[in-house]
């Protein structure tokens, strides 16, 4: 995934069945030690990245055999708690390509999370490390300040993401009885469901 003795074995997804549902996985590199390594200089390398427009084409091919794609992509410079605007931008081609899900390696540190026309609800549950006290604060707060649009509650869950939920199973709820369930200020409950159009 991501690599191969030609560029089509480099562009060539792996799929995973689980629950009746098809996951497929895309990869490839925005930073490569020597240029050698592209796979567009006919020899054995990967898939880069640097012009987008491959893993578009590969997005789009592969988003129509599976239910779930997950595209991985190496970029970003290392020990940056902010992604570069190019990782930004590039990401949201890949999800208007089909990715559901784009996922940046590289930088060695948490660069944030940022939803831009994803369900969120795959990432509504997911907690960060069990911390309680002083530490879990600063823990929070730190991702926050590195995230786009995103607030974690006291609990460490994406508030955004709880607050979809809540809000798709139960329309009729008002964002006041929304705001309770979550545990948060009303006008988080307003941005949320004006930003997912729900």
């Amino acid at each position: 995934m991501g690599a191969g003795i030609d560029k089509a074995q480099a562009a060539k997804p792996f799929f995973a069945e689980a629950g009746q549902k098809t996951f497929g996985f895309l990869g490839a590199s925005r930073v490569i030690p020597v240029a050698e390594w592209n796979i567009e200089n006919q020899q054995p390398g990967m898939l880069c990245t640097y012009d987008s427009g491959a893993l578009c084409e590969a997005i789009r091919q592969t988003k129509q055999q599976c239910d779930f794609l997950t595209v991985y992509v190496h970029w970003g410079i290392e020990r940056e708690d902010s992604p570069q605007e190019y990782q930004r931008q590039l990401a949201k081609a890949y999800i208007d390509a089909g990715a559901d899900l784009v996922v940046g390696a590289h930088p060695h540190v948490l660069q944030g999370i940022e939803y831009y026309k994803l369900i969120p609800a795959y990432a509504a549950d997911a907690k960060t490390q069990e911390m309680e006290g002083e530490q879990a604060a600063e823990l929070y707060q730190f991702m926050e300040g590195i995230s786009f649009g995103i607030r974690i509650g006291e609990e460490g869950l994406i508030l955004s993401g709880r607050i979809f939920q809540i809000a798709k199973q139960d329309p009729s709820l008002t964002n006041e009885q929304i705001a309770a369930q979550v545990g948060c200020e009303i006008q988080e409950v307003e941005s949320t469901r004006e930003m997912f159009g729900i």
